[in-house]
């Protein structure tokens, strides 16, 4: 599964963690950044300082191979957004072997 979008929360809120089920293992979303082999390490663009989030979850394994926020501008030097485009290049592999 994966859920993605504009949550209005960081990584560190109250609401990010209930969105997240943090305390249930069994229901947990996970986000694309903690699977990633080589995330984008600017501070900025950590979870924790973004609203746009991509989750997730499921009865799979996944690896993300690609995360970054697209800080990308247009000819015209307007940016693509009110906020910068997280993407992710995510892998799912099952869990029973």
């Amino acid at each position: 599964m994966i859920v993605v979008g504009d949550f209005n929360s960081r990584a560190v809120t109250d609401r990010y963690q209930r969105l997240i089920g943090s305390g249930d293992a069994s229901s947990r979303l996970v986000n694309a950044y903690d699977r990633a082999y080589s995330p984008n390490r600017d501070e900025m663009s950590h979870p924790n300082e973004l609203i746009d989030h991509i989750l997730t979850g499921g009865p799979c394994h996944t690896v993300t191979s690609n995360w970054q926020v697209d800080k990308r501008t247009l000819n015209t030097g307007e940016t693509l957004s009110d906020h910068d485009p997280v993407i992710a290049r995510l892998h799912f592999t099952s869990l029973k072997q």
